[in-house]
């Protein structure tokens, strides 16, 4: 008789907050999730909020002005820009506050944006490392940016398949 896999039928969560050490400067806090390398298990992420204080979202005040925050499994990442959200495999998932120039505007008219801001996934992002990273990256602000996040997530069982394959996916090993 085949073994039932036991998973997670209710989101589990996990806050995290970091404040850059210095402007424009690309800063990380740890995050262990419990999971063990070996251990079978892996976490599927249904849902991360996104929320900046009103003292961080007012430095974006002019074009080129941006505010990056990005859940990661390594903390070694040097660039958290368009390309490196795009591309790097060793980012989870990110967003970006900008102020988007408004055609026949003022170059420093934008548009409001809402917080928190909400991402759903389905199916939910599948991760299998043993410590995530959030990090705040951000270009041409003034002074040092806050950023604070919750992620809701899920722990399922892998088989050794499953589990080599998210590392790979997420450069944990090779």
């Amino acid at each position: 008789m085949a073994q039932q896999r036991r998973d997670d039928k209710y989101s589990n969560v996990v806050s995290a907050e970091v404040t850059q050490t210095g402007p424009d400067a690309i800063t990380f806090t740890e995050v262990r999730t419990g999971i063990s390398l070996g251990q079978g298990i892996g976490m599927v992420i249904d849902q991360i909020d996104y929320f900046e204080n009103q003292i961080s979202a007012a430095l974006v005040v002019a074009t080129g002005d941006r505010l990056i925050g990005a859940w990661c499994v390594s903390n070694a990442i040097t660039a958290m820009d368009n390309e490196e959200l795009a591309v790097d495999n060793r980012i989870i998932h990110g967003f970006k506050h900008h102020l988007a120039p408004i055609v026949g505007a003022a170059a420093s008219t934008g548009y409001p944006d809402i917080y928190p801001r909400v991402f759903q996934f389905f199916p939910g992002i599948i991760v299998a490392a043993p410590r995530l990273y959030f990090g705040v990256d951000s270009n041409s602000l003034t002074s040092p940016a806050n950023i604070a996040s919750r992620l809701y997530f899920r722990y399922v069982e892998l088989t050794p398949q499953e589990y080599i394959e998210l590392a790979e996916a997420f450069i944990l090993v090779g």
